[in-house]
C-alpha cells in the first residue's frame, strides 16, 4: 500500500513537472511570436491604438513577472527586513 502511494506520488510529481515544462515552452513560443509581430507591426510600421494597448498590457505583465522574480530570488537584506518588521510590529521582541 505504501509503495503504491509513493509511486502514485511520483507520477503526480512527474505529471506536474511535465505540465510546467509544457507551459514554459508555450510561453516561450508566445513570446517569440510576439517579438516577430512587434517587429512587423511596431518597429517597421505604425501601430494602431489597439496595438499600442497590447504593448502596454505586455509591459505591465513583464513588470509584474520581474517584480515577482526579484521578490523570490533577490530578497531585501536581512537587516532591512528586520527594520521593517520592527516598524510594523513594534511590540514584538
Amino acid at each position: 500500500m505504501a509503495i503504491s502511494g509513493a509511486i502514485s506520488g511520483e507520477r503526480e510529481t512527474l505529471a506536474l513537472h511535465q505540465v510546467v515544462i509544457k507551459n514554459l515552452q508555450q510561453f516561450c513560443e508566445e513570446c517569440d511570436r510576439f517579438i516577430k509581430w512587434q517587429y512587423r507591426q511596431i518597429i517597421r510600421g505604425d501601430p494602431s491604438p489597439e496595438e499600442q494597448e497590447r504593448v502596454a498590457l505586455l509591459r505591465s505583465k513583464i513588470w509584474q513577472l520581474e517584480r515577482s522574480w526579484k521578490m523570490l530570488y533577490d530578497p531585501i537584506p536581512e537587516g532591512q527586513a528586520d527594520l521593517i518588521l520592527r516598524e510594523v510590529f513594534p511590540d514584538e521582541p
